[in-house]
């Protein structure tokens, strides 16, 4: 049974323009060992022919047979099992891989077939003699060789995995005289045991070694004789386990040789991924930083109540809103959502909010004059004191201030303003317009005149804090009840007082809008923002600490989305420089890949080796990442802090969804995915390739 047998075998070449017959309906049988020559002028299709015996190239028409199989549709792993274990190709001009170590070029077929190095070197050392090198030459470049060194390495490649047959394009075309005979008697020795079939045009080589001549033209087959009878061959096709290829050498080597474009890959990965984890360290850590952070407001408990009525404009999209002061009845309704704070009346109207403070007759502008329930009970953080000591009962005459406004006072007044005393004034007309013709207006003066002596500092939010000072609010209602209007209350012949004059005011200068309400336990702060939101429609309770921290959370929430929006570019960025490096990577290497593939190595094998090369990267990136954000996260925490006074507004959590090292997983297969999609195009690039036109010389 013939090892080779090609039937009709035809192959056509198409290009724009017309149809290039390469091989026309070839028919001819090899099954003997011995030099088997090919001659015929340059584009009679002699290399065609071999490309088709080493299934380099596929025919148009016809069959081909080895040992009796049919192999034009024979599937890729069996084509693979077939370069591996039983052929093996010499090139005119060699292919070996210029940037790899004779070694490895060399060494290529048993790495491919995942051979170990201890047996490799053996096999090098015993074939090394037989094609005339020593091995000094393996530690040299492919590209520094002599095209006679050349040849040999690419023939000592060959040999390596003991193939069965030789196909050899043109082994001395490129090589000079003297190292053409001795490339033609290495091949020579070789075909006593092996069938070696050489293409060449040179009638020299043909007349002096041939044990059988095959002259083509145009196509066909004119001749076919024997020289010399060899021995029939006979080779026995086994089915072989897959190899895994060895691919560290490779792999070691494209790192090395492509530094700067996996460094570039590395710090575009690093980037990308540290921002990653910056913009998730600031969404997860801000929000919880300012939920901590806005219970540490003094007033946080103080909140107003108001019933909110609406008027449209006609004609626009604008409404006129009004606060109107819930009446008692409503305020009954309302108690289920009302009975966690006390209830009061507002006095902003009768005290302004920022009054005239002075010290030593020197006014001090800038600075509020804030209500708190009262320092005895459970409605303040008792834990925000700094510095002082909160008051013993509630007085006027003793009030607390916040950090901001100590460090405000301090710096107007050259000194500590603990334990200093201030005045506090402010001053109001009130008009009673009476039906008594005699006295149709009664005229009282209100004025709030109040010795102050800081004994307390707390430390509040720093960000968007305002300069405060804190006094009792129970102490200002009884201090509004004992003072009377004099005017009025002689004109209606009963004590009436300023507290009075709030409670029953209708539509005047003093009228409250609103009552006052103050949590009772500021242990239920993290539940104030909740009722808030559910005190029914038209009622509206307003807390200017909620306000601070909702407004704070959607400027946390529009800067995440904002750079979600920049990561999400930056990764189609990475994703782009990523591919980009890769398929340049495969086009500098196509030609490594291509006598790869003519070697033997399956897809799976080469996209492995790139893969791994990518992976490296990627890996290292993850590292570099995770330390580099840690150590930036820190120093962005100082920063922010030192300007707005919000602690960890960046924090990386490691475990998450209560799945521990659930970032560094996650970013491990999100690395994956990267290498996986920036590496399988080119590869599936590579599928496509023609392997016979790729092995052309440019």
């Amino acid at each position: 049974m013939a090892v080779f047998t090609l039937i009709n075998v035809s192959k056509e070449y198409k290009t724009k323009e017309n149809t290039f017959l390469a091989l026309n309906k070839i028919t001819v049988s090899f099954n003997h060992t011995g030099l088997t020559m090919i001659k015929g002028r340059s584009g009679c299709g002699k290399s065609t022919l071999l490309n088709i015996l080493s299934l380099i190239d596929k025919p148009s028409k016809g069959q081909v047979y080895i040992n009796g199989k049919i192999i034009n549709k024979i599937r890729q792993n069996k084509i693979n099992n077939y370069r591996q274990n039983y052929i093996a190709n010499v090139f005119q001009h060699y292919q070996l891989i210029g940037h790899l170590s004779v070694y490895l070029n060399i060494a290529l077929p048993l790495l491919i077939k995942g051979k170990k190095k201890k047996e490799i070197d053996q096999k090098i050392n015993n074939l090394l003699n037989k094609v005339n090198l020593h091995k000094d030459i393996l530690f040299k470049k492919a590209d520094d060789l002599s095209g006679g060194e050349k040849q040999r390495v690419a023939i000592l490649r060959c040999l390596i995995n003991d193939p069965f047959i030789l196909l050899c394009d043109e082994p001395t075309g490129a090589i000079d005289s003297a190292n053409r005979i001795d490339v033609m008697n290495i091949l020579q020795n070789i075909s006593k045991d092996k069938m070696v079939i050489v293409v060449t045009h040179n009638e020299e080589i043909v007349n002096n070694y041939a044990d059988r001549i095959i002259e083509m033209s145009e196509g066909k087959i004119i001749s076919d004789r024997v020289i010399r009878e060899t021995k029939k061959m006979d080779i026995e096709i086994k089915r072989t386990q897959k190899a895994n290829f060895n691919t560290n050498n490779i792999l070691f080597d494209n790192l090395k040789r492509r530094f700067k474009k996996n460094i570039i890959s590395l710090l575009s990965l690093v980037f990308c991924l540290t921002l990653s984890l910056l913009i998730f360290g600031f969404s997860h850590g801000a929000n919880k930083s300012i939920n901590e952070q806005a219970i540490q407001q003094f007033d946080y408990g103080v909140t107003t109540f108001y019933k909110e009525y609406k008027t449209s404009l006609e004609g626009t999209n604008m409404s006129l809103v009004k606060m109107i002061k819930p009446t008692t009845d409503e305020i009954d309704k309302l108690k289920p959502y009302l009975e966690d704070y006390y209830l009061s009346y507002n006095f902003d109207n009768l005290l302004n909010p920022y009054p005239e403070i002075t010290y030593n007759d020197k006014p001090l502008e800038g600075i509020s004059y804030c209500p708190i329930y009262s320092f005895l009970s459970n409605s303040v953080d008792t834990s925000l004191l700094i510095n002082g000591y909160l008051p013993k009962k509630d007085d006027l005459s003793e009030v607390i201030i916040n950090d901001s406004a100590y460090k405000l006072l301090q710096k107007k007044i050259n000194f500590s303003p603990l334990y200093q005393s201030f005045t506090v004034r402010s001053s109001a007309a009130h008009n009673y317009y009476s039906l008594d013709e005699s006295n149709p207006l009664i005229v009282d003066y209100f004025l709030y005149e109040q010795k102050i002596k800081i004994v307390g500092v707390v430390k509040e939010m720093g960000f968007l804090q305002t300069p405060k000072i804190y006094y009792p609010y129970v102490a200002l209602e009884n201090y509004l009840q004992n003072y009377l209007l004099n005017n009025l209350s002689e004109y209606l012949a009963i004590p009436y007082s300023y507290y009075d004059c709030v409670v029953y005011a209708v539509d005047d200068d003093f009228s409250p809008y609103s009552y006052r309400l103050f949590l009772k336990n500021i242990d239920q702060h993290s539940y104030l923002e909740k009722r808030i939101k559910n005190i029914p429609l038209p009622y509206v309770i307003e807390s200017n600490g909620v306000i601070i921290k909702q407004t704070l959370d959607e400027v946390v929430n529009a800067l995440t989305y904002g750079m979600t929006f920049f990561l999400i570019i930056s990764f189609i960025g990475v994703l782009a420089i990523f591919g980009i490096i890769n398929f340049s990577s495969y086009v500098e290497d196509k030609k490594m890949i291509t006598v790869m593939k003519v070697l033997g190595a399956n897809d799976s094998d080469i996209l492995n080796i790139y893969l791994n090369e990518s992976m490296i990267s990627g890996i290292l990136s993850i590292i570099f990442s995770i330390f580099l954000a840690l150590l930036l996260s820190n120093v962005l925490n100082h920063i922010i802090q030192y300007f707005t006074g919000f602690i960890n507004m960046i924090t990386i959590p490691f475990s998450y969804f209560s799945i521990p090292l659930f970032i560094p997983i996650f970013l491990l297969i999100l690395m994956i995915a990267i290498c996986v999609l920036s590496t399988a195009l080119p590869i599936k690039i590579s599928k496509k390739m023609i392997l016979s036109e790729e092995l052309k010389e440019e």
